[in-house]
């Protein structure tokens, strides 16, 4: 996936907040990769929410 043009190290934005301590395991790996993408990438949130093919939608079936 290639880099947006604005570099994430040129992009001011604001901070993300920590991850809540409750999110362990793969669930926090996989939101610990998402935000490096994030950063470095260049993507806005909204831009790479738009590229990834996921839902907002809860999930079904066992947690």
């Amino acid at each position: 996936m290639p880099g947006n043009q604005n570099h994430g190290a040129r992009v001011r934005r604001k901070p993300l907040a920590p991850l809540p301590d409750e999110l362990s395991g793969p669930m926090r790996d996989f939101a610990a990769a998402l935000r490096r993408m994030h950063g470095e990438l260049g993507y806005s949130l909204k831009e790479l929410e738009g590229r990834l093919p996921a839902s907002r939608s809860p999930r079904s079936g066992p947690p």
